[in-house]
């Protein structure tokens, strides 16, 4: 089943009190699930694509979130329709297709400390790519409600290379690396 025959179907179940986690690479997606289960009592699901390590609490509903087990992802896109706050390791093309209601939260967590590489719009790659798949990169960074960002420094590269603007940077660090300070 296509996410996007799926997501307005299940968008018209009333939001809860749940935080969704799509887990690409785990490591900060880890650090965040734990303080928001410090600070709230919000129902939390992880939906892990088949690229994360990561082991996460049994105490948490943690699902696969791939399209080869179809019960998986129809409950992730569920999730992901019924959730309050939802955070994100990557690029996850999805997000084209969602209609988030106006009071969600989608909050991107990304997976590097620095930019070692071009990515997002600055992409070297992206001159070979036809217009459609650069609408759909910019409709997806347009989904990100807030980008956290390591440094003021980072704050400008993100902004350049999801094409968003200053106002949803969160200059707050990367959470795999909070423990250190």
């Amino acid at each position: 089943m296509h996410f996007g025959s799926y997501f307005p179907f299940a968008s018209f179940f009333l939001c809860k009190k749940k935080t969704v986690f799509v887990a690409s690479f785990g490591d900060n997606i880890l650090r965040t699930l734990q303080e928001v289960e410090r600070q709230t009592d919000d129902t939390i699901v992880v939906l892990k694509t088949p690229s994360c390590q990561t082991d996460f609490d049994k105490r948490h509903l943690v699902r696969r979130f791939e399209t080869g087990n179809l019960a998986d992802w129809i409950a992730g896109i569920y999730h992901l329709a019924t959730a309050k706050q939802i955070f994100i390791d990557n690029y996850f093309g999805f997000l084209a297709a969602c209609h988030f209601k106006e009071d969600v939260h989608c909050i991107q967590l990304w997976h590097a400390n620095g930019a070692i590489k071009q990515f997002g719009l600055l992409d070297p790659s992206n001159g070979k790519r036809a217009q459609r798949a650069l609408s759909r990169f910019q409709l997806v960074y347009d989904h990100f409600t807030q980008i956290a960002v390591s440094s003021e420094k980072m704050a400008g590269i993100f902004e350049q290379c999801f094409g968003v603007d200053d106002s949803r940077m969160l200059r707050y660090g990367t959470p795999r690396t909070d423990f250190f300070f």
